[in-house]
């Protein structure tokens, strides 16, 4: 319906890495009751998909306390620039790895911070700022 917003109940997210997938289904079969067969048909999943266990690369933990130690060190460098950091340092790891761990560790970089009036003139001088009135 046009100018209905939904509750936040009723929101659901799309399935669309494998991970969700496989977490869905296995869901599914304990509510339900259902075969693995009947789930993964219902829900457009393949059952090898539901079956294979994903195998993570043996230096992934490694390079995530890299990403994180880089991003400790330099502030306000991102995903972005961080590739560049560790290609230099001997990694050969592209930006799409470095994203995906940088969203599952939760890093940030902070928002710039907005200059303050300055309190200085072009001769170098300082100007003093008085109060208006005495405190009550």
């Amino acid at each position: 319906m046009a100018g209905k917003r939904e509750k936040p109940e009723e929101i659901v997210l799309k399935l669309l890495s494998p991970s969700r997938r496989r977490k869905c289904i296995d869901h599914v079969r304990q509510e339900f009751g259902v075969s693995e067969r009947r789930a993964c048909r219902t829900l457009g999943q393949h059952r090898s998909t539901q079956r294979k266990v994903p195998l993570g690369r043996s230096d992934e933990e490694q390079l995530t306390e890299d990403i994180i130690e880089l991003a400790r060190q330099y502030g306000r460098y991102g995903y972005r620039m961080v590739p560049g950091l560790l290609n230099n340092s001997g990694w050969q790891v592209t930006h799409k790895r470095v994203e995906r761990i940088w969203r599952c560790e939760g890093l940030k970089v902070p928002h710039k911070q907005r200059k303050k009036g300055r309190l200085w003139l072009n001769d170098g001088s300082c100007v003093r700022l008085r109060p208006e009135r005495p405190k009550s």
